[in-house]
């Protein structure tokens, strides 16, 4: 079995992470195992390439309050207190 698997985005250590210094049937101490680890933590912690920019939304028309837009606001405002009324 290969000691490392890379695959996109995820990476297989094939060792238990703690060393020799926890007990003596671990990988040993005095390799770089502490780098392998930190090493491959950096490697899958970079974060992606930022997305294509999206666009802002496009600005919805809105009826200006004058003239028609006034009068339908009013029309609203009436319907809204008879109904309340009821």
């Amino acid at each position: 079995m290969p000691l490392i698997a890379v695959l996109g985005n995820v990476i297989a250590l094939n060792m238990y992470p703690p060393s020799s210094d926890s007990r003596s049937d671990f990988w040993d101490a005095t390799t770089e195992g502490d780098i392998m680890m930190s090493n491959a933590l950096g490697f899958v912690g970079v974060a992606p390439p930022p997305a294509a920019p999206v666009a802002p939304p496009k600005p919805v028309p809105v009826m200006p309050l004058s003239g028609l837009g006034l009068m339908i606001v009013g029309i609203l405002v009436v319907a809204r207190r008879r109904f309340m009324q009821r």
